[in-house]
């Protein structure tokens, strides 16, 4: 028997470890530099931005946040810094507004700067600002109107007391008395009746839409007859000539002018104290008129005022000339 022998297996050949691919690292993304700062301001319905850029800014655009945007060409700023720049004229300090308009001019605005420099690099930031309305508002002298003589047949002139005050969130913020001998008898002539405009009895004050209503009160009183009111020589006085005053009162109009008014509209034409001004309870944003009908003892009396709700837009003309010329 012949000897045998085993094969020897074939050993595996050598395979080497898996080949890794070298990747070199990204260059770092290119972007311009930092805005230095950025400080959105909003008064109104104007925006204020302003920017402190760095040197190697070239042109700023700013997104209001409404679908428009102002290009700011650093160059030419800068050549004009010191006529547009700010307090310091600083040529890397830029400083531009914007208006909004209806119906962008309520609520929350994102606003966005973005910088590019020399080398079409950008950069960029970002500020929430929320716009509210405000107004100035200008209430002008009232005028009472007297469409009654208020006085005795004899007598052609009434004492007449009238105060006026207005409260703002509880406080008074106008107050002022006038007393003065008026004559109430209406022009016969004319047909019109007499007036006493009460001197200084306008003011002024600003109002955001979320602010409380200015409210306004008036007060009228007569002093009548020869002794001191609710005297009992005043009330004789009053039982003898009320027949004449009841007879002088009739062929006069209550109220001049309203005749041919609807009784409806008529009745709208007043106001109940108080008066309310408010940029949304206003008839209109421009200039407003009112009657408050008094009455008193003897006839009434009527007080014409009006008012004007102005929307205040606060934008400077350094920033309208910045913004012609960049």
């Amino acid at each position: 028997m012949g000897l045998s022998y085993d094969t020897p297996k074939s050993k595996p050949s050598y395979v080497p470890a898996t080949q890794y691919e070298v990747v070199q690292p990204l260059p770092a993304l290119s972007i311009a530099a930092d805005l230095v700062s950025l400080i959105v301001t909003a008064e109104s319905v104007v925006v204020t931005a302003t920017i402190v850029v760095d040197d190697s800014h070239h042109k700023l655009s700013v997104r209001w946040g409404d679908g428009t945007s102002d290009v700011i060409n650093l160059g030419l700023f800068r050549s004009h810094s010191i006529q547009f720049g700010d307090a310091g004229n600083s040529p890397n300090t830029v400083r531009v507004q914007h208006v909004y308009q209806s119906p962008f001019d309520v609520g929350s605005r994102l606003v966005t700067v973005v910088a590019t420099d020399t080398s079409g690099e950008t950069t960029s930031e970002s500020a929430v600002v929320d716009l509210e309305r405000r107004y100035s508002v200008t209430f002008f002298s009232v005028v009472l109107e007297f469409p009654h003589h208020l006085d005795s047949a004899f007598e052609t002139e009434s004492e007449m007391e009238a105060l006026m005050y207005a409260k703002y969130e509880g406080e008074e913020i106008f107050k002022r008395s006038w007393k003065e001998s008026v004559v109430t008898a209406p022009n016969i002539i004319t047909g019109t009746p007499i007036t006493w405009a009460l001197e200084g009895s306008g003011f002024q004050r600003e109002l955001s839409e979320s602010d409380e209503p200015i409210k306004i009160w008036f007060e009228l009183a007569e002093n009548d007859g020869p002794g001191t009111e609710d005297s009992l020589i005043n009330k004789i006085w009053d039982v003898i000539t009320s027949p004449v005053i009841l007879f002088k009162m009739s062929p006069y109009s209550t109220n001049p002018g309203l005749d041919n008014y609807d009784p409806d509209d008529f009745k709208n034409l007043f106001y109940e104290m108080p008066l309310t001004l408010h940029p949304l309870t206003a008839i209109n944003r421009t200039v407003s008129t009112g009657i408050y009908r008094l009455p008193l003892d003897r006839g009434v009396v009527f007080v014409r005022f009006n008012y004007e709700l102005r929307l205040l837009i606060p934008i400077d003309q350094g920033g309208r000339q910045l913004m012609t010329t960049t």
